[in-house]
């Protein structure tokens, strides 16, 4: 079964020959290709690994996006181009697809309450003016 791991494929700068930098430079103009063309890619994440998956959504969803993996430039390459994008917890891997839907209920909640609070901010703010034209 052939698999990818970045680390291993495209490995630090720091300490490359001249020759393994260009294998590098290649190694990082496929990994849209790479990401794109995979059945399954598992996210490994080295705090990640050392958490329980019996955790809710919510949880999970904000465990990972403050994770080191969610740090790096390529992570968008990964979560957008994979068919089955699967997170690797201490217990087992998880399919990261109910998560997604979890955070743009989130998302939606929080405009949602943002567009309340301006709402209220604006009407307090035109009570005062109302009072202040009053006086």
């Amino acid at each position: 079964m052939p698999f990818w791991i970045v680390t291993l494929c495209i490995p630090p700068q720091e300490g490359l020959m001249p020759e393994q930098k260009k294998l590098r430079r290649q190694g990082i103009t496929r990994m849209a290709e790479v990401y794109a063309g995979a059945d399954k890619v598992l996210i490994l994440d080295n705090t990640l690994q050392y958490e329980d998956s019996n955790i809710s959504l919510i949880k999970m969803s904000v465990r990972i996006r403050f994770s080191a993996w969610a740090s790096r430039l390529w992570t968008l390459l990964e979560g957008r181009l994979s068919k089955d994008l699967y997170v690797q917890f201490k217990d087992k891997a998880v399919d990261i697809a109910p998560l997604v839907d979890s955070v743009k209920v989130c998302n939606s909640i929080s405009n949602a309450f943002d567009e309340i609070m301006r709402r209220v901010v604006l009407g307090r703010e035109r009570e005062r003016e109302r009072e202040r034209d009053h006086v």
